[in-house]
């Protein structure tokens, strides 16, 4: 059962090679053509019904004008987000968490929190740690030296310390 195609060199499947209609497709489709999986328009856009695998290192998006990344939600309690793994293990994730609001997370696998958490009524930003401004690392909640280190700017629990040199 079953059938294949195989070549020993190039294999082409040409479109509309006459040239004289817009509206042709290359369709893979499965129970009698009654689900397509994969169309390819003559114009190169390819749609897949399901999931898609890409085993390379890179998808890249490359075009002489804007190039978007779209990612379209059904309602405001799914997800729409992009995450990122290590050796298949998700590590992190930003995007909109599906939890019943339009706003943008930044999400710590590793610690099962929010890093960042921005509000889409206000666009206020909430931080989940220290916030260290050209600062290796910092015991203030916002720290923000020079590059010499004399002069600073430090804010804790609603003290203010300002340093400069003299």
């Amino acid at each position: 059962e079953g059938a294949y195609l195989c070549s020993k060199g190039s294999f082409r499947i040409d479109i509309d090679n006459d040239n004289d209609h817009t509206d042709r497709a290359f369709i893979v489709s499965s129970n009698n053509a009654a689900s397509d999986l994969l169309t390819i328009t003559e114009t190169g856009a390819a749609t897949f019904t399901g999931d898609v695998t890409a085993t390379g290192g890179t998808i890249k998006i490359d075009s002489s004008g804007s190039a978007e990344y779209i990612v379209d939600r059904g309602n405001d309690t799914s997800g729409g987000v992009y995450e990122y793994h290590t050796a298949g293990t998700i590590k992190w994730f930003h995007g909109l968490r599906g939890v019943s609001s339009d706003d943008f997370f930044l999400f710590n696998y590793g610690t099962g929190a929010n890093a960042l958490h921005i509000e889409s009524s206000n666009s206020k930003a909430n931080f989940a740690g220290n916030i260290g401004v050209g600062a290796a690392t910092t015991n203030h909640t916002i720290s923000v030296p020079d590059y010499t280190g004399d002069n600073y700017f430090n804010g804790d629990r609603g003290n203010i310390e300002i340093k400069a040199s003299s």
